[in-house]
């Protein structure tokens, strides 16, 4: 496994894609993805909740 904060290069891809042995690549935005999903020194600033209108609760019964 290989991390960057950055991009890896085509020449790196290319070696990644044919080399026999499992190489994974994780790029910057990639890496930015997995800490947000894992919350690895990422943290909920802000949530909000979205509501609808339950139409069940007007019905006559």
């Amino acid at each position: 496994m290989f991390i960057t904060t950055s991009r890896f290069g085509q020449g790196a891809q290319q070696y990644a894609d044919q080399v026999s042995a499992r190489v994974v690549l994780i790029d910057g935005n990639e890496l930015g993805r997995l800490m947000v999903e894992h919350s690895v020194g990422a943290e909920t600033q802000d949530a909000y909740s979205l509501k609808r209108v339950d139409e069940a609760f007007f019905q006559a019964q």
